[in-house]
């Protein structure tokens, strides 16, 4: 009898214990208590001896070597938080492991975050998650890795599922490739790899040796309100994706000509089905309200390796602004299907065509072109001549906006899975063409 009534005392107590918090200082000791007093020497001791809910505080400093991270919290209120204890800046430096090694690697984590770190020097990547879920990585800055800065992935088909990557300044990454000679298959300076529901929001990405952001056999994921510039290649690329969106990101090329490919910038955003060990053809892509500025092409379905078309899609309300090639391009397939390029401004202050597309499974309706020369991407209610942007030729989203008087007011069409504008104001019952909306009801 005893016995018993010491277990049920035990269930009773057990979640009334309270989270604690752990500390890292460059300091300490691994053999130490993780107190503030007695502060444990690395990342992996403290993620190691974290329970459901507790707080990791690292102190400002500088860490050689890898972190590795199994945390498991229990839920959004019992996380496990790993951060750089705000007012220091805790720096993880990867210079001295040896080639090929991820800096900081979460395997296996749940309900765990993971910000506000200087993630600097990985010979490999910089931080990877693997076969992760509810995981969260913010607020980091990550640079000068010889891989990715940020991936997230599995060798199994969505075993890493809800991921959220945001906040984070992501540059100078991919240096492997840096002399571009590579000719396929460089890193991207955020990846997203046989994953499911992963969110990449409000991250700085520019000047990395490969695509800036890249969801790669992957469903359900969205990557929304980047700034991404200067990568090689492609900005945003989405490959064998499916129920994915890409939405109100502000994508350009200042011209650095250290990011070029074959002499050109890279492809605004792009999509397309290459060959991998699984098929997860294109489907159900939403491309909608970004900003995408002297790219390549803006917007590109390439149709080379697997093939695939591109398959009941929307393409709308985005501007798109003086590219080097065409400023759309969409390649003939025989699956492409139901899908659409509406409410766009195309244009074009080059002497670049301004498209190059197939109407094969692909129509064109409400876009606002600058010259008139469209041909197969011509389509009814479009709008010719000039859009008249605030300030076009900048760097910044204000000067893309239509100003009060322009021919693309009130001009285009409802698009029911586009639901705000650029500068996330919701929709209302009238609608413009471009990437945003001046007039609602």
């Amino acid at each position: 009898m005893t016995r018993v009534v010491f277990v049920l005392l035990l269930s009773i107590v057990a979640p009334l214990a309270r989270a604690k918090t752990l500390f890292v200082a460059t300091n300490g000791r691994d053999s130490n208590r993780g107190s503030e007093a007695e502060p444990f020497a690395t990342i992996t001791k403290a993620a190691d001896m974290a329970k459901p809910g507790d707080l990791v505080n690292v102190r400002g400093g500088v860490y050689k070597g890898t972190v590795h991270i199994e945390s498991r919290g229990r839920s959004e209120s019992q996380q496990i938080i790993i951060r750089a204890l705000p007012g220091e800046t805790a720096i993880l430096d990867g210079s001295s492991t040896k080639p090929g090694t991820d800096l900081v690697r979460l395997v296996g984590a749940e309900w765990v975050q993971f910000t506000g770190f200087e993630v600097r020097g990985a010979t490999g990547i910089g931080i990877s998650a693997w076969g992760v879920r509810h995981v969260t990585i913010a607020d980091n800055r990550v640079h000068d890795c010889a891989g990715a800065g940020i991936w997230t992935g599995s060798d199994k088909q969505s075993e890493t599922q809800n991921v959220t990557i945001t906040g984070n300044t992501v540059t100078g990454n991919v240096l492997r490739n840096a002399a571009h000679e590579t000719r396929r298959g460089w890193p991207q300076a955020i990846g997203v790899y046989k994953s499911a529901r992963v969110l990449v929001s409000r991250n700085v990405v520019s000047r990395n040796h490969g695509e800036g952001i890249a969801i790669i056999i992957s469903n359900h994921c969205t990557a929304s309100d980047n700034q991404v510039s200067d990568n090689y290649s492609v900005e945003i690329y989405l490959d064998n994706a499916q129920w994915s969106t890409v939405e109100r990101n502000f994508v350009y090329s200042t011209g650095d000509r250290s990011y070029f490919r074959f002499g050109q910038p890279a492809f605004g955003i792009g999509a397309a089905n290459e060959t991998y060990d699984v098929a997860n053809p294109l489907e159900h892509i939403t491309i909608a309200n970004n900003i995408i500025l002297r790219s390549r092409s803006a917007i590109f379905y390439g149709n080379y390796d697997r093939g695939g078309g591109l398959r009941s899609s929307i393409i709308a309300n985005n501007t798109c602004y003086a590219s080097t090639e065409p400023l759309v391009k969409i390649d003939d397939s025989s699956r492409n299907q139901a899908t659409f390029v509406v409410n766009n401004i195309f244009y074009q202050s080059r002497s670049a065509p301004l498209a190059d597309v197939t109407t094969r499974g692909v129509t064109f309706t409400n876009n606002s072109w600058n010259r008139a020369e469209r041909g197969r991407a011509a389509g009814e209610g479009d709008v010719i001549g000039d859009p008249l942007l605030v300030k076009a030729g900048g760097t910044t989203p204000d000067e893309y906006r239509i100003a009060a008087g322009s021919p693309c007011v009130n001009t285009g069409t409802k698009v029911p899975t586009v639901t705000s504008d650029y500068w996330n104001r919701p929709r209302g019952a009238k609608y413009d063409i471009g990437a945003q909306e001046l007039s609602s009801e």
